[in-house]
């Protein structure tokens, strides 16, 4: 879910002159003179720099998001898919040579076999060699790989070479001598395992969350960088420019894209207190072009409420001095509301805030909050 709060337009009051004697004071500007073709000149410069940073801009995300996909595709989830495989292999084995070992029947060895033709021989050395090249660079997923094959290597040697050799036709004794340490050394096995395919699916995991966040920020990129184009484009005076909060909600990782253009942060509010979301600060629109943007990732808590404001909120009065409210008292005023939640949340802040203010500083007002519970479960008051 993507929204955009607090957009709003600015324009510089020396821009558009009330009176002659103004309009005498900026003719003599470094720009009074200009002709119309020196004008379009510019005009056609700036719209190039703007296309060329957005094309430079869209090559580096569509490369990074191709490369990231590689390594899934790849990389990644071959791997996962392998050992996933070497696992399947190795508890065959142990099925076969404990069943044959306790029965003395060859058709118990069957498991044991194909999983060893699974796990090992030619094949063992194929998916070995094929982890190997997906893992290279990845130190500590190769050791966990050569701790698994080590723990198995020790676990054939005590228990399930001999045991599988062994004459057919009555249980084996060996079997029953290290049932114990055959038992513990497979154990090991499975410990190891697991080791190695949680670590595997966490880097599939990481990949896929920057994956995303890499198109993420190739969309929202795209999108402030044409509402900036209209701003440009439309705008009646070149000193106008718009600020924007843009934020991307992931519900169901209860993570949070802030990308800010010249505006105030989100502010996080939660268990009665509030506090600005980290977030990077960006250039309004129309300001510079394309550039000096960025987006910030943060995880969110399981239950919690997001409050985006326009400027209009925080540039009012604090009390009948001339100082401004700003960022610093709104968070006390949150922190000193009867209910930090809803409609009385809003309620509280306008009335507040126009109530220190007085009346003396007449501006826009818009105040978005976004609230969510994941605690309570699917039916129960779950709400987003």
């Amino acid at each position: 879910m993507t929204g955009r709060a607090g957009a709003r337009s600015h324009e510089d009051p020396a821009e558009h002159p009330r009176s002659g004697a103004a309009g005498a004071g900026r003719a003599g500007g470094p720009t009074a003179d200009w002709t119309t073709r020196r004008w379009l000149t510019a005009g056609a410069c700036a719209a190039l720099v703007v296309l060329a940073v957005l094309a430079a801009t869209g090559v580096w995300v569509f490369a990074r998001s191709t490369a990231i996909s590689d390594r899934l595709v790849d990389g990644s989830t071959p791997a996962l898919v392998a050992s996933v495989r070497l696992e399947s292999a190795l508890v065959n084995q142990e099925t076969g040579a404990r069943g044959y070992g306790l029965t003395g029947e060859p058709g118990f060895l069957e498991p044991y076999r194909s999983g060893l033709r699974q796990q090992g021989l030619r094949q063992q050395k194929d998916a070995t060699a094929q982890l190997r090249t997906l893992l290279a660079g990845d130190r500590s997923t190769v050791a966990d790989l050569d701790e698994v094959l080590a723990r198995a290597e020790t676990w054939q040697s005590r228990f399930g070479r001999p045991v599988a050799t062994a004459p057919a036709g009555a249980p084996v004794a060996l079997a029953t001598e290290r049932a114990d340490e055959g038992r513990q050394d497979f154990n090991a096995i499975r410990v190891s395992t697991s080791h190695l395919e949680k670590d595997l699916e966490a880097a599939r995991d990481r990949a896929r969350t920057e994956l995303h966040h890499v198109r993420s920020q190739r969309r929202e990129s795209g999108l402030l960088a044409l509402m900036e184009q209209v701003l440009v484009a439309e705008r009646p005076y070149s000193a106008m420019f718009a600020t924007v909060a843009m934020i991307s909600l992931h519900p169901d990782a209860c993570r949070i894209d802030v990308t800010l253009a010249g505006h105030d942060e989100p502010l996080l509010v939660q268990h009665g207190t509030a506090r600005p979301l980290p977030s990077r600060p960006g250039v309004a629109l129309g300001i510079g072009p394309g550039g000096g943007r960025h987006t910030t990732r943060t995880e969110l808590p399981a239950a919690a409420s997001l409050l985006l404001h326009t400027d209009g909120l925080v540039e009012g009065h604090s009390g009948p001095g001339h100082e401004r409210l700003g960022t610093d008292g709104l968070l006390s005023i949150i922190d000193s509301a009867p209910r930090t939640t809803g409609r009385a949340l809003v309620d509280h802040l306008t009335t507040v805030t126009r109530k220190l203010d007085a009346g003396r500083h007449l501006d826009d007002l818009a105040i978005l909050l976004l609230s969510w519970d994941f605690t309570a479960p699917e039916g129960t008051g779950r709400t987003v």
